[in-house]
């Protein structure tokens, strides 16, 4: 099962890519193949519109979506949210819960 990593990188010190890639090793030793947007890094020509739709891309990818604390407070990860349910994509949150 692919696994798409959705938070908070706007406004996060270093994008938040420490809280991305250690939920990355958690869920692959969990078995899932893990789509993480920071896999993308820092790419000096795009601007926050090129790092949605890439992410955008990435999820549509996954069969199940992973939402680190925090995500309500980001309007890319609230519309990742918005997008995967309404594609009926399983929802796990930090905190373990699945819906």
């Amino acid at each position: 099962m692919k696994i798409f990593i959705s938070g908070k990188m706007t406004g996060v010190k270093g994008y938040n890519f420490p809280a991305f890639n250690k939920a990355e090793g958690e869920l692959a030793k969990l078995g899932f193949e893990v789509l993480n947007p920071a896999s993308t890094g820092v790419i000096d020509e795009w601007e926050y519109k090129d790092y949605m739709r890439a992410s955008i891309d990435m999820l549509l990818d996954a069969d199940a979506i992973y939402m680190l604390w925090g995500w309500r407070n980001s309007a890319g990860a609230t519309l990742e949210h918005q997008l995967a349910s309404l594609v009926g994509m399983p929802v796990c949150y930090q905190e373990g819960k699945w819906i």
